[in-house]
């Protein structure tokens, strides 16, 4: 065991040192984030291999804020990808869906496929680390900031692709986390906090498909309501302060407008 762990001790300082090199030469011009990007991911196979997955976790961040600064960085043009077949299907849980090698442009990645990418190795090391409610709170966040991405990039990718990629990606995410949620293994506060974020998971699901139907044409037969009418913009709506209180009998209500409206309908 003490053979072992020499042995990886070693092999991390190698790959730190190596890490630390190029770190030091981000500014120069020969710098390449694939390089680093390997030397980085290799650490956190080890750190992964060695169950040590919060150090492998921290491998990952550090990896999206770098890929994040070259992304961003002024005089390149970049291609940003999500143009294939299929790729309206969110693939934010699942590492394996398209090989790095497909997504390589110069020195660095497609943005549409890396950072799914990246945010698929966090969640699974967050689930191997029984956190589905940081998946849930890092998705959310994700899935916000990723959709201004694809709003940016709107007029050369396909037809209505960011509203069924936030579609697919908040249900998957949904699916995901409560697959992992242990009930009763939490305290009441991260609990009541899991099951606001679902909510507003399914909040912004219904939002984009409201918006999906009304770009393809049928926004006619939304009823509009002041609900539906919030939901038809590109956001949320925003939630009050503080929430009206639900009449006793509003259960009764509903079920008794969906028999007229069944009634009329018939």
């Amino acid at each position: 065991m003490e053979c072992v762990r020499n042995t990886l001790d070693r092999r991390v300082q190698f790959y730190e040192d190596e890490i630390r090199k190029l770190s030091e030469q981000r500014l120069m011009p020969v710098w390449n984030f694939c390089n680093f990007f390997i030397l980085k991911e290799s650490l956190a196979f080890m750190f992964e291999m060695a169950h040590l997955h919060e150090d492998a976790l921290r491998e990952y961040d550090e990896l999206e804020l770098c890929y994040l600064e070259t992304v961003n960085m002024t005089g390149k043009q970049r291609h940003f990808g999500g143009a294939d077949h299929g790729d309206d299907q969110a693939a934010l849980l699942n590492p394996g869906n398209k090989a790095l090698t497909q997504i390589v442009q110069e020195d660095s990645f497609r943005e549409f496929e890396f950072r799914q990418y990246l945010f698929a190795c966090t969640s699974k090391l967050l689930f191997k680390l029984n956190r589905p409610f940081e998946v849930a709170s890092r998705g959310y966040s994700f899935i916000i900031s990723f959709s201004k991405s694809l709003a940016s990039y709107e007029r050369i990718l396909p037809f209505c692709m960011r509203e069924v990629w936030v579609i697919t990606a908040c249900l998957a995410l949904i699916e995901a986390t409560i697959s992992h949620y242990n009930e009763g293994h939490v305290v009441p506060d991260i609990e009541k906090e899991f099951f606001r974020l679902l909510g507003d998971l399914y909040s912004l699901a219904r939002v984009k498909f409201m918006r999906l139907a009304y770009l393809v044409g049928y926004g006619t037969d939304i009823e509009r309501s002041p609900v539906n009418s919030a939901s038809l913009s590109l956001l949320p709506w925003p939630k009050p302060a503080i929430w009206p209180s639900v009449p006793a009998d509003a259960s009764a209500e509903v079920l008794e407008k969906e028999k007229v409206t069944c009634n009329l309908n018939l």
